[in-house]
Parts: structure tokens; C-alpha cells; sequence
């Protein structure tokens, strides 16, 4: 549970692992890395993401096979462009888990947790994907504490996927009771 120490280690680790080589460990440290930033809060850019997959992919394809020029290009992609499938790639389950904590959206954070429940289940990542709800709570409380001024807690409960007007009154406390809210 002590995530901030995680994060510099995991920093740590990532930036002295060797730039040939070492994909496994490479994508092991952006998928443990990915986790722990969002259950910071900090939600990684998707283009970290998608750079990280593919020169992990790109590496462990180009090393195991030899591949024509038109297989080459499809394999590379534009830097600019950002993961698109969330099925692509060695990180995609983490790109889809990304998107619905920057969304805020739960049904999405549901979604992407069964889908990639395989993938998170052989990473031994599951456990940590579980207590993820909470970020994309917090997540969805800040984007709609942005967009509206007042909101009636009903809609509130709606918008950040709870049961019931209560929850989302307990949230909206509790996030303003730590101060990340005002």
C-alpha cells in the first residue's frame, strides 16, 4: 500500500533497465507502473502507453523474426497517433483500464476489468486492478466537479455509475473532507 514508494522504485528500475533487450522486463515495469499511477491518481498519457507497447512489441518481433518491409510498416506506427484498440498490443487490458479512470466511467472500469481479467490474472495484477473503483470514482467526481457548478446528487449518482443519491453524497464528502475537492 505504499504506492508512492512503488512509483519511484518502479521509476527507478524502468529508467536503469537496458534500452536492448530486456522487453519482458521492460513491459512487466510499464503494466506494474501503470497500476500504480493510477491508483495515485495520476493518470498515465495513452501515448506513454502505446510508445512503451510498441517498442516492446516492435523489439520482441523484430528479434524473433525477420520481417519484409510491408510487414515492418504495419507494425510501426505514427508516435503521434495514440493506442486506438484496446485488444492491441501487449498493453492494451492497461490502456482500456487508462481510459476508463480518465473517463471517470465505472461501467467502462467494469468492462475493461473483464476484459482483461486473463491478462491481469497472468500478470498477478488483478488485486490491484480491484482497487482501481475508487480511482475512477474520484476520477469521474473531478470531471464532474469541473463541468458543473451544482449538480443535484441524484444526477451526480448517475453520472459516476452509483447505486443510489447517498453514495454519492458520502463521495462528494469524503473528496471534499480530504481537500481534493472544493
Amino acid at each position: 500500500l505504499e504506492y508512492p514508494e512503488a512509483r519511484e522504485a518502479l521509476l527507478q528500475a524502468s529508467r536503469k533497465a537496458p534500452t536492448v533487450g530486456a522487453n519482458g522486463f521492460r513491459l512487466a515495469c510499464t503494466k506494474w507502473l501503470t497500476l500504480v499511477r493510477l491508483l495515485l491518481g495520476d493518470v498515465p498519457r495513452l501515448s506513454e502507453l502505446a510508445e512503451a507497447g510498441a517498442s516492446c512489441s516492435k523489439a520482441s518481433t523484430s528479434s524473433t523474426s525477420t520481417s519484409s518491409p510491408s510487414t515492418s510498416t504495419t507494425t510501426e506506427k505514427n508516435p503521434d497517433e495514440p493506442f486506438v484498440s484496446p485488444d492491441e498490443g501487449p498493453l492494451g487490458a492497461y490502456v482500456a483500464l487508462a481510459r476508463a479512470v480518465r473517463a471517470g466511467d465505472l461501467q467502462a472500469f467494469a468492462d475493461a476489468a473483464a476484459a482483461g481479467a486473463d491478462a491481469f490474472a497472468a500478470d498477478e495484477t488483478l488485486p490491484l486492478v480491484g482497487r482501481l473503483r475508487h480511482a475512477v470514482i474520484r476520477a469521474g467526481l473531478a470531471r464532474a466537479s469541473a463541468a458543473y457548478a451544482r449538480i443535484p446528487l441524484s444526477l451526480l449518482a448517475h453520472r459516476l455509475g452509483l447505486p443510489s443519491a447517498e453514495d454519492a453524497e458520502a463521495v462528494a464528502a469524503k473528496a471534499i473532507s480530504d481537500g481534493s475537492l472544493q
